[in-house]
């Protein structure tokens, strides 16, 4: 606690720096800045057409050059972060390489800077190959711009966390977006192959978006998987979206707020099914308000397959 009193804004709990195998676990983290975790490495785009030991790294082999890998980020308890601090999340990850595991944390009762972005989970540019289990994200919020979960990458599996009263933007409760793999003003690659299973998204207030794509494309597998999830909101929410390639075709930037069905049959018709198999009742969360998710027996997320 009380971290970055010299720095104010950029104080962390931990610091991970291009460096893998690491295991952040058991920790509580609270009065702190920005971040409680941070994992860092240099992007793809920073490391294409440079060396290490005499080997040329070229846009094939870079991955083997991210070195803030295999992580293990997990039973960590985190609230009170990011009062001074934006575009940022109570877990980040930034550029990192495959194999990092964000497991088991439950990040709670926190806000960011009012003009500024506030996550629950934050695969910022370039990180790849995370998996994101078993978390609960609760409360978060106090900014312009808030997600639940913000994901930047490829193979990204999101599966069986809850998101409870994230008070999300119209930017939606979880969010893709294209990613940054070098500097400004170089070729960005498109998050593709995104898995959103067993999850649960629980809002007491209206919520414009529930998920929303920056940098859709319908012709590219931006989702691989999304099913079996839970959703309970006061009303049915629609999908936004911002498309780089118009609908199926075509060209402009655009930006779309569907409803869900729509955008569900627009992916079907593209042989593509999402949440076949969805819940849109009530969880039974059994004193979330105490902090107890627990679920009662029946459940409709636990008929769908939820882990306790």
């Amino acid at each position: 606690r009380n971290v970055g009193q010299t720095s104010p804004g950029h104080g962390y709990g931990v610091f991970v720096h291009q460096s893998g195998y690491n295991t952040v676990t058991q920790n509580t983290f609270y009065r702190i800045p920005k971040a409680a975790i941070n994992l860092y490495n240099r992007q793809t785009g920073y490391l294409v057409n440079t060396s290490l030991g005499g080997l040329a790294i070229n846009a094939s082999n870079a991955d083997r050059f991210k070195y803030c890998r295999g992580n293990d980020i997990s039973f960590n308890h985190i609230y009170d972060v990011m009062y001074d601090g934006a575009d940022c999340g109570g877990i980040i990850l930034y550029g990192t390489g495959y194999g990092n595991k964000i497991n088991n944390n439950f990040l709670h009762d926190y806000s960011g800077l009012t003009t500024g972005v506030t996550m629950g989970i934050y695969l910022d540019d370039n990180s790849d190959g995370v998996e994101i289990t078993n978390n609960i994200v609760a409360r978060i919020g106090g900014s312009h711009w808030v997600n639940g979960a913000m994901l930047k990458g490829r193979d990204i599996t999101l599966k069986n966390n809850i998101f409870y009263n994230t008070r999300s933007s119209s930017y939606g409760v979880i969010s893709t977006m294209i990613t940054r793999v070098a500097k400004w003003g170089m070729p960005q690659e498109q998050t593709h192959d995104f898995i959103s299973t067993h999850n649960i998204v629980y809002e007491d207030r209206r919520v414009q978006n529930l998920y929303y794509h920056f940098g859709f494309n319908y012709k590219f597998t931006t989702i691989k998987e999304q099913n079996y999830n839970t959703y309970f909101l006061p009303s049915m929410p629609n999908i936004g979206f911002s498309t780089y390639t118009d609908d199926i075709s075509g060209s402009g930037d655009r930006w779309h707020s569907v409803p869900f069905a729509t955008h569900q049959q627009t992916m079907r018709d593209l042989g593509i099914e999402i949440d076949s198999n969805v819940s849109w009742a009530n969880p039974k969360f059994k004193d979330p308000e105490k902090n107890d998710f627990s679920l009662i027996s029946d459940s409709p997320a636990l008929t769908l397959g939820f882990k306790p």
